[in-house]
């Protein structure tokens, strides 16, 4: 339960960034974000399910990122990377771990960091910075402390890290280019509400959290997913090229339960 409760705290943490963004700083955060993630995300599922021996020299090059974003902090695409880079590793190493108070902690800090951005006591960039700062210090407790990792249970790493990926971030990084301002920032959250709930009871079961029973349950969520997500675009959104991308996403993750899960 404090595992699931750490995942709700990290999304809903990111999802309220994406709400409360000025609209001209939407269309270049999230395209930096989405393409960012389409790299970083494969790297990172790839590492914790294939490689993971040499995790302290991964940590070690992250924490000099961090120290290098001190000197280059002006450069917002620098910046934006840099935190994406963060927000994976220390993500995949916080559930890996195998320690769920360490998970919640970290997630839980991630969060409470928002809320200074929420009104208005910081800017996006400081905000970053924060969270990097926090990251920083989450992967120095990890280099002295942990020693191993779980190993992600995967049919197929490659494939799967593909599809999922680019399935997930190339769907939000085409979102970029077709919309703009506040109309981006709610199909963005739409998009990726839905997509995350699939992601992440495809991630609880591949990490033995949940029963295979219990996963063939929270199917049925999926398809509510499906059937009733596009209908919150309506009001906002008369592009009907968006809806035709979000099926076919929604589509490509359940051929991805079917083969690989």
């Amino acid at each position: 339960m404090l595992n699931i409760l750490s995942y709700f705290l990290f999304f809903i943490s990111n999802f309220l960034i994406i709400i409360f963004l000025e609209n001209e700083l939407a269309k270049p955060f999230l395209s930096i974000y989405s393409i960012s993630g389409l790299i970083i995300g494969p790297l990172s599922f790839y590492y914790f399910s294939k490689i993971r021996s040499k995790f302290k020299l991964l940590i070690t090059s992250v924490i000099i990122l961090n120290i290098l974003i001190l000197f280059f902090n002006n450069f917002f695409t620098f910046l934006v990377i840099i935190y994406v880079v963060n927000l994976f590793f220390t993500d995949f190493l916080s559930s890996q771990s195998n320690n769920k108070y360490l998970n919640f902690s970290y997630k839980f800090f991630l969060f409470i960091l928002v809320f200074p951005y929420i009104f208005e006591s910081i800017d996006l960039e400081n905000l970053l910075l924060l969270r990097i700062f926090v990251a920083s210090l989450f992967l120095i407790y990890c280099h002295t402390s942990l020693e191993n990792f779980l190993k992600l249970d995967v049919k197929s790493p490659t494939l799967y890290l593909i599809t999922t990926n680019f399935n997930y971030y190339g769907g939000l990084y085409i979102l970029t280019y077709l919309l703009s301002g506040l109309v981006l920032k709610f199909t963005y959250i739409i998009f990726q509400i839905s997509f995350s709930i699939i992601l992440k009871f495809y991630d609880l079961k591949l990490r033995n959290i949940i029963t295979r029973t219990q996963f063939k349950f929270l199917n049925l969520l999926i398809v509510i997913i499906g059937i009733f997500a596009p209908l919150a675009l309506l009001y906002f959104n008369n592009i009907y090229l968006i809806y035709i991308l979000f099926y076919i996403c929604l589509i490509n993750f359940y051929l991805v339960k079917v083969k690989l899960v």
